[in-house]
């Protein structure tokens, strides 16, 4: 019997295709994969936010509680985000509910988008529910930190839902009504961010190139100017809003003069965005190389029948590495463009095999399809078992988790009418307290740097000075290479105080003759709360380094108590000191320097020479930090960790103290430790 060739492109599909049954069964699937969705974002609910979706969350909650945009808080990004995380605030609450509202919603009117752009190509639910799927099993990948809904995620939900629009006629033109949702999807999504344009350009040329002869090429770029004008209109309501509120300025310094500096040269990044490495990274390959292959391999044949389609599809895929580029940066999350494209590439695959015409067509359709099925379930399945505090350890290291428990103990130790004030990026301090920024600006990047630096540095100091928060809580490589003066306003009203070890990155500081100051002064049971663990008695042994040591506090007797003389090249070991200060002040590797947190601070240093000895201290690049202080004539015992030299031979070690920007303890009359060693 010979086998009935595939339904080709571009017809009505089947009466059994329209069938009741059917559309209920696609109903079916698809509240099922909604519901999967639904169940995965679950899972890493409560991941640690990273520093955007902690921001817009911030920002939500301020605007909600009457805080104006731009103005009383600032950020570079179009409302769009803002609004929609005012509104996930507003439903969900502040916090985890919000954002996992917004991630559901967001998923789920993507996977919609990408089952009817499936769908388009040749009228089968079958091909819109296979790229349905392949989305619910990417969509959250680790790498490319899909499971929290940053701005990507709501730029696509409008981006594929009106590619499911512009390749539904096939290649041909679109209907009036359809133009005009067109433009307003692309005008909702340029309110996420400005990049969104160059999307409607790439395909709104291959829209145009498509058609056939001149009179529909034509009406093509006619439609095309009809959705720039519904996008100019957004804007120019959105320009009309802020005018009204007078706020004009405030908001397009934020927004287009801020970004052309964040961004740099367009040219540059554009070029670098088309090298291989930033093309397809492999965060980017390993996530979706089975639907690569699937896509390239029927692509080819759905080409064929649906070149329209396909090239539109083609086009979609260059907007998107525009997207990714043309900010410059790079990070993980702007990948996500790609994951809709691949799906929907997928899913078209599919159908291109099923297309050729032969008894085995269907049968390697399928194969294909629940190959690449596998593979994706293989590559995100793993992820599922780990906990929502290693998926932020996997993507970010433990920072976010710190700043998590971090947040909650400053949150605790604050009473309701007192604030605090980042001084970095770890919006995330505000997001786990429970509290909003005392100024305008969440980090200080726009202050360090830029066309509003001056201006947004006086308004943030103004605003300090009318509510002083009663903590600062600093970076530690968030330092200014000049002078700062909000560094500077903060150097004359604030101390330092000791850290728990797991807070050394995140340096804390009180306000002199505050409510903390005073109790830590008296040694109350709150500064030990503030601390997460350091008792006041341990408060009492705290020694923070506020200038140079005097004559006589340079007074540090150093002795082996275990360093082996017998090494292998590059091998790195523990090496125990034994440290005893005979000075009349205590030492420590705290500063009270805001600006530079090592200023001032005892640290130790070696070096391995091959001559006798040298008077310089050239050689001594390392630091090692004490492990606590140590106090007039008490005496610890300090592990240091030291790497042998590269090249076998008799070497001299020599270990000795230093005082950042004031002086070598060798040369105040206390010599370290110098010892003979063989390296083999």
């Amino acid at each position: 019997m010979n086998a009935q060739p595939a339904v080709p492109f571009g017809i009505r599909p089947t009466e059994a295709e329209d069938h009741p049954w059917k559309r209920r069964r696609t109903i079916l699937v698809l509240l099922f994969l909604g519901l999967v969705i639904a169940l995965a974002r679950l899972h890493t609910c409560h991941e640690p936010p990273e520093p955007d979706l902690a921001t817009y969350t911030v920002i939500g909650k301020g605007l909600l509680e009457g805080r104006t945009l731009y103005s009383g808080l600032w950020h570079q990004k179009p409302p769009a985000t803002h609004v929609t995380y005012a509104l996930g605030v507003w439903v969900g609450g502040f916090g985890p509910g919000a954002i996992y509202l917004l991630n559901v919603f967001a998923a789920g009117a993507i996977m919609l988008g990408v089952f009817f752009a499936g769908k388009a190509l040749d009228g089968r639910a079958e091909t819109g529910l296979w790229a349905a799927g392949f989305w619910v099993l990417i969509s959250g990948d680790l790498y490319l930190q899909g499971n929290q809904p940053n701005t990507e995620v709501f730029m696509n939900a409008c981006q594929v839902w009106a590619l499911a629009l512009w390749v539904r006629p096939r290649g041909g033109l679109l209907r009036m009504r359809d133009v005009l949702l067109i433009g307003a999807l692309f005008a909702l999504s340029s309110l996420y961010k400005q990049i969104a344009w160059v999307m409607l350009a790439t395909l709104g040329a291959a829209y145009v190139l498509i058609q056939g002869g001149w009179r529909a090429r034509r009406q093509a770029f006619v439609h095309l100017c009809v959705m720039g004008l519904v996008c100019a209109a957004a804007w120019a309501a959105v320009f009309g809003y802020f005018g009204f509120r007078g706020r004009l300025h405030n908001f397009y310094s934020a927004v287009f003069t801020y970004n052309r500096f964040y961004a740099g040269s367009m040219r540059e990044n554009v070029l670098q965005g088309f090298s291989f490495s930033s093309l397809a990274p492999a965060c980017l390959r390993a996530a979706v190389w089975p639907l690569g292959l699937l896509g390239v391999s029927g692509l080819y044949m759905a080409l064929k029948q649906a070149r329209g389609s396909v090239v539109l599809l083609l086009a979609a895929g260059l907007g998107a590495a525009l997207e990714v580029s043309l900010p410059g940066k790079f990070w993980p999350h702007y990948y996500q463009f790609w994951l809709p494209l691949f799906c929907v590439g997928g899913a078209w695959g599919i159908a291109g095999l099923r297309s050729v015409a032969g008894r085995w067509a269907k049968p390697i359709a399928c194969a294909g399809g629940l190959l690449a099925v596998l593979a994706l379930l293989a590559h995100e399945a793993p992820f599922y078992r780990l906990s929502p505090d290693e998926w932020s350890r996997r993507k970010y290291g433990d920072e976010y988790v710190i700043v998590a428990r971090l947040g909650h103990a400053i949150g605790r130790t604050l009473r309701p009418e007192e604030n605090f004030f980042v001084w970095g990026a770890q919006s995330g301090l505000y997001y786990n307290s429970g509290r909003l920024p005392p100024t305008c600006v969440l980090y200080p990047d726009p202050l360090l740097g830029g066309p509003l630096a001056k201006q947004l540095s006086e308004q943030v100091i103004h605003e300090l000075q009318r509510a002083p928060p009663e903590i600062l809580i600093t970076e530690a490589w968030r330092r200014s290479e000049t002078p700062h003066p909000v560094l500077n306003w903060f150097q004359a009203r604030y101390r330092r105080l000791p850290l728990n070890a797991e807070w050394s990155n995140f340096p804390i500081c009180i306000r002199i003759g505050g409510r903390l100051d005073r109790e830590i002064s008296a040694l109350s049971a709150n500064a030990g709360t503030l601390l997460s663990g350091m008792t006041p008695d341990q408060l009492a042994d705290v020694v923070v380094m506020d200038g140079p040591l005097g004559e006589k506090g340079y007074a540090l007797d150093l002795s082996e108590e275990k360093i082996p003389t017998q090494w292998q090249k590059n091998e790195l070991k523990q090496c125990a000191i034994r440290m005893k200060n005979n000075g009349n002040v205590g030492l420590s590797s705290l500063s009270s320097d805001l600006g530079d947190i090592s200023k001032f601070a005892v640290r130790m240093s070696y070096r391995w020479t091959k001559e006798g000895p040298v008077q310089s201290f050239a050689g001594f690049d390392t630091r090692t930090e004490l492990p606590g202080a140590i106090k007039p004539n008490a005496v610890i015992t300090m592990n240091m960790a030291i790497q042998a030299p590269s090249t076998p031979g008799t070497y001299w070690l020599e270990i000795e103290a230093v005082q950042e920007f004031a002086a070598w303890f060798k040369d105040k009359g206390s010599p370290g430790i110098r010892m003979e060693a063989e390296v083999k």
